[in-house]
């Protein structure tokens, strides 16, 4: 008798528990949709900052880059110029570029800045490749040169498989401080994206940089989404208890 008594009251906790654990559930799933979707429409408030941002700097007249270090935050996404002289023995192409379908190569060289020791990586443009892979030829104005163009930030160090470190001028991806490594320059903590002409034969048809803001929009809709989901189907489940009639 005493045994079956204290099997019975030992299962009540546990009948509680079973009780609680959809509710447990539904509220985890409720605050997790609620702090995803809150980070995701933060994280777009922050790309339409830096949109706006992009699209003041852009709008104002260049900036000029010297032999000083700039910082790399108060410049990217600013127009700007450099003067000075290319190193075209220092180009690299930038492989498995597609414009209108045809497969081609990005051309970064850096140029000295007039003056200086300092070097500035420039994105000149795009050049087509050719089927058996050898490498186009590149002109490269000689002398002194103004370029104009867009600042961007670096690229970080991206994943790449054993033995694909750059060979030769062809790279797969591009890094400063992989840049940096293989070359031994000074370089300024940024990119310009060529827009000025210039009688080189490439191709200068930038896209506008995607920030993603509608993608993390997106986002803090599913998020949100899912807790709707977990908030009605708790409270269907809470209504529909309450109308099931109890068991004497």
């Amino acid at each position: 008798m005493y045994p079956l008594r204290r099997a019975c009251s030992n299962s009540v906790p546990g009948q509680r528990v079973k009780r609680l654990l959809p509710a447990l559930l539904c509220a985890l799933l409720i605050l997790t949709g609620v702090l995803a979707g809150c980070w995701q429409l933060d994280r777009a408030a922050q790309k339409q900052a830096l949109q706006a941002t992009l699209d003041q700097g852009l709008g104002r007249a260049p900036i000029d880059i010297g032999g000083a270090p700039v910082n790399r935050k108060d410049v990217e996404y600013q127009r700007a110029r450099a003067r000075g002289t290319w190193l075209a023995d220092r180009t690299v192409l930038i492989d498995n570029k597609v414009h209108g379908g045809v497969a081609g190569y990005h051309v970064v060289t850096p140029l000295k800045i007039a003056g200086s020791d300092m070097h500035l990586l420039v994105l000149r443009g795009w050049i087509a490749g050719f089927g058996d892979r050898h490498e186009p030829a590149v002109r490269t104005p000689a002398g002194a040169v103004e370029v104009v163009g867009e600042l961007r930030p670096p690229a970080v160090r991206v994943f790449e498989l054993p033995g694909a470190a750059p060979q030769g001028r062809v790279w797969q991806n591009l890094t400063l401080e992989r840049y940096r490594e293989a070359t031994g320059l000074t370089l300024q903590p940024v990119i310009l994206q060529q827009t000025s002409e210039a009688d080189d034969g490439l191709l200068r048809a930038w896209d506008r940089p995607d920030l993603g803001i509608d993608k993390h929009r997106g986002y803090a809709f599913q998020w949100f989404g899912l807790a709707v989901a977990a908030a009605v189907f708790f409270a269907v489940s809470v209504l529909r208890s309450r109308r099931r009639p109890s068991q004497p």
